[in-house]
């Protein structure tokens, strides 16, 4: 589950503003779910998961295959496996949506979070 506040869309802008943003999932039109704080104090791993979108292997260069999906009910957030996943093998989301891309000031790739 993705641990955060839930704010405002205009609180959300201003944090991104100030390079504060990064971790944040649209949770309607209204409300961000910030998981910023708690992915800084590692209590909200889920957002330590990529899009495969961004990831190719370096060697083959072939895109990353998804193993979990984004699932956003209410105000409620998780990841939800696709496949078997192993200890110590990364989550990859097949997407985070079209909302979601990467920030200018941001060297992460649409990082967000998963509670084990």
């Amino acid at each position: 589950m993705y641990i955060g506040e839930n704010i405002t869309n205009e609180e959300w802008n201003n944090r991104v503003k100030m390079g504060k943003g990064g971790y944040g999932l649209y949770i309607n039109t209204e409300t961000v779910k910030d998981c910023r704080n708690s992915f800084l104090k590692h209590s909200c791993y889920a957002s330590a998961a990529n899009c495969s979108k961004n990831i190719k292997h370096n060697i083959t260069h072939e895109k990353a295959s998804h193993n979990a999906y984004l699932i956003i009910q209410s105000e409620f957030c998780f990841l939800k496996s696709c496949k078997d996943i192993n200890p110590g093998t990364e989550i990859i989301l097949d997407s985070y949506g079209k909302r979601y891309k990467l920030l200018p000031k941001c060297n992460l790739i649409e990082n967000f979070i998963i509670q084990c």
